[in-house]
């Protein structure tokens, strides 16, 4: 989790449990210990995940991904 400028990192706290996967795509539920600060206001957290372990991840055209690759998405408020 990237925070934002004006976050508090204990609000940021969460655990997370895969919920789908198939052979193309990985579903991740987040769950949030304090979700009322997540991207509160105009501030927003970002989610980064990495891989660190190309072994069993590849992109879109089949190839195996780079280890340390990353990839973040905003998270809406």
């Amino acid at each position: 989790m990237v925070a934002g400028d004006y976050s508090v990192e204990e609000n940021l706290e969460f655990v997370y449990e895969v919920v789908n996967q198939t052979d193309k795509t990985i579903h991740l539920q987040l769950n949030f210990t304090k979700p009322e600060w997540i991207s509160f206001e105009l501030d927003s957290e970002w989610l980064e995940v990495t891989f660190w372990d190309p072994t069993f991840f590849f992109n879109d055209r089949g190839i195996t991904i780079k280890s340390a690759t990353v990839i973040d998405r905003r998270i809406p408020p």
